[in-house]
């Protein structure tokens, strides 16, 4: 159980570095794509993207896929909590059904 959890957090680190670049990559676009649509701009400034909008789609974008992250990490500790408590209810179940019928026997 342990492994499991272990290896779906190292997945969930090793997927949030290749979304930041992906992020990045994204938020360059949409900022390039936000500069074009200005009506008055002159020639030498198509090539240029604004920083500001690169940070704002950086940080929106950043906080949703954490949002996403933390709502998958708590259904992954509540499907583990449950896990737990009926492995101990049958596991205790078992328990109280053998001492029964060890002592049916004597």
């Amino acid at each position: 159980m342990y492994l499991l959890f272990s290896g779906i957090l190292h997945l969930m680190i090793s997927l949030n570095a290749c979304l930041k670049l992906c992020i990045i990559y994204i938020a360059f676009i949409l900022s390039y794509f936000k500069r074009l649509d200005k009506t008055k701009r002159s020639k030498s400034d198509d090539c240029k993207v604004d920083i500001k909008y690169i940070i704002i789609y950086y940080i929106h974008i950043s906080i949703c896929i954490k949002l996403h992250d933390i709502i998958c990490f708590m259904r992954i500790l509540w499907l583990l909590f449950i896990a737990y408590k009926y492995y101990f209810i049958f596991s205790s179940e078992s328990a109280r059904t053998k001492f029964r019928h060890n002592n049916q026997h004597r």
